[in-house]
This record gives C-alpha cells, sequence and structure tokens, in this order.
C-alpha cells in the first residue's frame, strides 16, 4: 500500500470521495472543477484509477468510493503490531 502525500491531487480526490461518495469520475471532476484545482479530466480519472489499483478506493459499475475494508486491516494490523511490541 502507498501512503499519499497530503498535498497532491490525489490526496485531493482521495479526501474527497471520503467526504462525499460514491461519485463517479465525471462527478469528481466537476468538483475539482468548482475547486479550481487545475486538473483535466483525464489526470482526475488516471488518479482514481491510481487509488483503485492502491486498495484505497473501490470501483463499483461507474462510481467511486473510500475502500473502508483496506483501513480496517490496517488498523487490526496497527493494533497487533502494537501489542507485540508491549511484550
Amino acid at each position: 500500500m502507498t501512503f499519499i502525500d497530503t498535498k497532491s491531487n490525489k490526496a485531493k480526490i482521495f479526501n474527497l470521495l471520503c467526504k462525499e461518495s460514491p461519485l463517479t469520475a465525471k462527478q469528481v471532476f466537476e468538483i475539482v472543477q468548482s475547486n479550481r484545482w487545475n486538473m483535466t479530466y483525464q489526470a482526475v480519472h488516471k488518479d482514481l484509477q491510481a487509488l483503485a489499483k492502491e486498495k484505497l478506493v473501490k470501483k463499483k459499475k461507474k462510481q467511486y468510493a473510500p475502500n473502508w475494508d483496506t483501513f480496517e486491516k490496517v488498523k487490526k494490523k496497527i493494533i497487533e503490531l502494537e501489542r507485540r511490541n508491549q511484550e
């Protein structure tokens, strides 16, 4: 799993999806334009595909949403590592 630079456009898109989802690529692009993030539709689509490949978001039909299952797995792993570290 890749951690996202919080200032990147990919992070902005991910944060957007955490607040409002599910969204299509077109809906994400419209919000990007209204926020004046200076991204093309192609760049938005590329970042959405990268987020999906990294399993940070999931695509169902044409809509994207955060992949909460991935975060649950990470949370469990962190708890497990903390327990081991305390022993």
